[in-house]
């Protein structure tokens, strides 16, 4: 697992990283994408949870886009918590 400084946040399931990863695509959700209605609340739904916080990724590949293909966690008091967990509302399980 590696920490990763969270700088941006592309879309509700799209991140970049100050870390060796870069930009991550975030597994377990999957949410509308732009243009498209719920795009909106799960970016910034995405941008309150982990903008300019350290998380804690495994990754286990890349896409055809370039992107780390990871699960992202946060350190919430010593207890980890998928980052897809807190998205339910705004997206759907692939």
């Amino acid at each position: 697992m590696a920490e990763e400084l969270v700088v941006a946040v592309v879309d509700g399931d799209t991140i970049r990283t100050r870390g060796r990863w870069g930009r991550i695509r975030i597994l377990g959700y999957d949410t509308p994408e732009r243009n498209k209605p719920g795009f909106t609340q799960a970016r910034d739904a995405l941008v309150r949870l982990i903008l300019h916080r350290r998380v804690f990724v495994t990754c286990v590949a890349r896409d055809v886009y370039g992107r780390a293909l990871c699960y992202v966690f946060l350190d919430n008091g010593g207890r980890w918590e998928n980052v897809a967990l807190h998205m339910r509302p705004y997206a759907k399980k692939f």
